[in-house]
């Protein structure tokens, strides 16, 4: 008889990618907040605040780079067949 073993399957890059959009995001919305909650604004603040949005776009860039050049693969197999 065969045994089967149940294993977890691991997210793929791009699920970790897509889920650190929303990470992203959310830093971005507590800096802000933290900021807004100060009253005023710091070089620490912005620093964050900048860091947090290089992180956001470089999350985005990645998952539409890998969703695009998977678009690409499954039309050039499409229309190899």
């Amino acid at each position: 008889m065969v045994d089967l073993n149940v294993q977890a399957i691991q997210p793929s890059v791009f699920e970790d990618t897509f889920n650190n959009i929303g990470e992203g995001f959310q830093e971005i919305m507590d800096n802000l907040q933290k900021i807004n909650d100060g009253k005023t604004i710091t070089l620490q603040d912005t620093l964050a605040l900048q860091q947090s949005v290089f992180h956001y776009s470089m999350f985005q860039e990645t998952v539409t780079k890998i969703a695009s050049k998977s678009a690409t693969a499954i039309n050039d197999v499409m229309k190899a067949q």
